[in-house]
């Protein structure tokens, strides 16, 4: 009974935290009830899994086959979801790639590999996907897309399928033979690494403005963090680019991955200071300007 009333509270939770977040989105007031049915019909398939599977459930201890989902701008992490748009229009179309997903959603263990893309040789990997490289995506097929798709991706829950929307869950790394690697929680060194991130990223939270949305849940999940989805939780959040992003999901090491995430939130405090340094300074010039001509 107290893991139920527990389960209930935690869906009702997120389920009001989401939707102030979609009001602020929408940047209005109020919302309609159409539109709270449509973020509800949205968000509540998510909410349910997230509750039920982040909290209760191990993942798929069984090994079956999964289909694999590239994904051109950035990798899903473990505890995230992420909407995708399997585009089925021309001049970009793989109609069979949405109904292998709705067929996957339909099974007793609905789930997906999603892996990211690696770029063609030559690109800049700091350039956003246009729709030329979503077509190649498209294009790709057997052995030629395996061929382009980084090693380590994560195991996904098909969470819902609304038309050509398709809205995923992260449950954990997914490679051909294996996850993450054992570690030692009592290690020294990961204690102290694992420290250094999570003071970093109070810092981070209470000095960005575009990162204050975090600090709620941040603040009261920080408590179930393990070492391995700490790591996760930064770089997820983080505005570090797909490469780096790929670089935490790919490092089964927590060690190694808890130390490429205090890298990416050190350069994340690094800009945070800077940009406020500059906001300052404008701030300052600003007020000066109005005295003056007073």
């Amino acid at each position: 009974m107290g893991i139920m009333n527990s389960f209930i509270n935690d869906i009702f939770e997120k389920l009001a935290q989401e939707a102030s977040r979609f009001a602020r989105y929408n940047k209005k007031p109020t919302i309609t009830s159409r539109e709270i049915q449509t973020a509800v019909r949205l968000v509540l398939p998510v909410l349910l899994a997230h509750c039920l599977f982040g909290h209760y459930l191990e993942r798929p201890s069984i090994t079956f086959s999964v289909l694999a989902l590239p994904l051109p701008d950035r990798p899903l992490f473990p505890g995230f979801y992420m909407p995708v748009h399997v585009k089925v229009f021309p001049p970009i179309q793989d109609p069979k790639l949405l109904e292998a997903l709705v067929e996957s959603r339909k099974r007793p263990a609905p789930y997906v590999g999603t892996f990211l893309l690696k770029d063609e040789p030559g690109t800049d990997p700091s350039v956003v996907a246009g729709a030329d490289t979503e077509k190649n995506i498209y294009e790709l097929k057997g052995k030629e897309l395996l061929n382009r798709l980084h090693e380590v991706g994560t195991l996904a829950q098909i969470s819902s399928i609304q038309e050509d929307h398709v809205i995923l869950i992260g449950h954990g790394r997914l490679r051909i033979t294996e996850m993450d690697k054992p570690y030692n929680k009592d290690d020294d060194v990961i204690k102290a690494t694992s420290f250094e991130v999570v003071s970093t990223l109070s810092d981070i939270l209470k000095a960005s403005s575009s990162w204050r949305d975090h600090v709620q849940t941040f603040s009261q999940h920080i408590g179930d963090f393990n070492y391995p989805r700490l790591a996760d939780f930064g770089a997820g959040i983080s505005g570090a680019n797909k490469l780096q992003c790929q670089q935490v999901l790919e490092e089964l090491a927590v060690y190694k991955r808890l130390k490429v995430t205090l890298e990416i939130v050190k350069r994340e405090m690094e800009i945070s200071k800077i940009q406020e340094s500059i906001a300052k300074a404008i701030e300052e010039k600003i007020s000066g300007t109005g005295n003056g001509g007073g």
